[in-house]
């Protein structure tokens, strides 16, 4: 039973039982008793219609009564004024936020509530349905587009002879240079020592002889032939001596002190010095490079890769194929772990979010006050009434409940005085 019923079940009452005291008063007019209750109930009776009346003012006319009633709709503009500024002044005033913001420590209640539902599970948890789900809200074209069109803008604006030629003079200084081309030469020593070598060895000195028989006259294709047939040209020994010298050479040149490896460093050294200072070649290498970069087909490239990313993830799978919170799991255990033990990081975040909100409410406090306003006007009077009855309207009922028993305890003071003092008071001075 809601309080407004309650406050007309005890006037109901109170007016029932004023009828029945009435009339037993008109059958028996001589009982004291009768006539105490009769004044108390009348009293009581009055007070309550009266604070229904005032009650029922507020949001209506009571009985149609059209003189000072109906008092909220009839001044919604003032009250949704005054409520907006109630709001704005004093519920959430600037300074009131600015203290709350101030000493909130925002960060410590993220960390709480993750710990709360898992920590570094729950992270992986909420990353991976994430990412699972881009699929369907991301289309790979825009990304790869607009990632694109940031490489080929970097690599524009890039200077890479600026920066490649101080790199290799670097590199040829230092020891690394000497084990890359240690590397390198080993990797040609195998290439070297292999029967393809010896294959295009011997094809080339055929095709060397083929070419000097048919340039040469009949005399010296004869004395070839007798050379030929005494086993005096062979060119399978031939070829096999010129592999052996080719490995001898590529070892020899893995020697530091070797002539012709620190010639090479030197005429190196020598052509990218004149290199850098050319600016012929250092337009040549930066108008290739972009060149290069313009005519690769690096959109459909990275659409296509994150296509394969987006549906793997989709998948649950990592681009290896493994789950893809057990690949996520361990970075962000790693970063979660890391963010905890780091309480600087955590107070200069704190602050970044402090100062982000004290910059909000300074410029758009007055968002408050409007959307309280625009909330309230959008309501009719009866959507008002409701707001406002739902809000307040127990503790405004319990003055009818309240008016009813004043009276009463009024009218039986009244009578008291009444009969038992003012009476006998007159009939004293008569």
């Amino acid at each position: 039973m809601n309080y407004r019923r309650r406050a007309n079940v005890v006037l109901s009452i109170v007016f029932l039982l004023f009828i029945l005291v009435s009339w037993a008063k008109h059958l028996w007019p001589g009982y004291f008793l009768l006539r105490l209750c009769q004044f108390v109930l009348e009293a009581s009776l009055v007070g309550g219609i009266a604070d229904w009346f005032a009650v029922t003012a507020l949001f209506r006319k009571p009985l149609g009564w059209p003189y000072h009633t109906a008092l909220i709709p009839r001044n919604r503009i003032q009250l949704i004024n005054g409520i907006r500024a109630m709001v704005e002044t004093e519920l959430l005033s600037e300074s009131m936020i600015y203290q709350k913001i101030k000493v909130f420590k925002f960060f410590e209640k993220i960390i709480k509530a993750v710990e709360v539902r898992g920590e570094a599970e729950f992270l992986a948890d909420r990353l991976v349905t994430f990412l699972a789900g881009l699929k369907g809200r991301l289309s790979a074209d825009k990304p790869a587009e607009k990632l694109n069109s940031l490489i080929q803008a970097k690599v524009q604006e890039l200077c890479l002879s600026e920066k490649i030629f101080p790199y290799f003079q670097t590199l040829l200084n230092r020891q690394e240079f000497d084990q890359w081309l240690d590397e390198r030469l080993e990797d040609l020593l195998v290439y070297a020592s292999g029967s393809r070598v010896h294959y295009q060895i011997l094809s080339y000195l055929e095709n060397l002889k083929e070419r000097q028989l048919a340039s040469g006259g009949f005399l010296q294709k004869t004395l070839f032939g007798v050379f030929q047939a005494s086993d005096g040209v062979n060119f399978e020994a031939a070829a096999d001596s010129v592999q052996t010298h080719l490995i001898l050479t590529i070892r020899r040149l893995k020697s530091p002190e070797n002539a012709l490896r620190i010639r090479l460093k030197t005429q190196l050294e020598e052509r990218i010095s004149y290199w850098k200072k050319d600016k012929v070649t250092k337009e040549k290498i930066e108008e290739g490079f972009k060149q290069l970069f313009r005519e690769l087909p690096l959109e459909d490239y990275l659409k296509n890769e994150m296509e394969i990313i987006l549906s793997n993830w989709q998948g649950g799978k990592s681009t290896r194929g493994e789950s893809l919170k057990a690949s996520v799991k361990p970075f962000v255990m790693h970063f979660w772990e890391g963010i905890k033990a780091d309480h600087k990081l955590q107070e200069t975040l704190d602050e970044f979010f402090r100062a982000t909100l004290l910059q909000v409410v300074q410029k758009e406090h007055r968002l408050i006050g409007e959307i309280v306003q625009e909330t309230l006007e959008e309501l009719s009077d009866d959507e008002l009434n409701r707001f406002i009855e739902d809000k307040a309207g127990n503790d405004l009922q319990w003055i009818r409940i309240n008016g009813s028993i004043v009276g009463g305890i009024l009218g039986l003071i009244l009578f008291i005085l009444l009969n038992f003092a003012y009476q006998p008071l007159l009939m004293g001075l008569k």
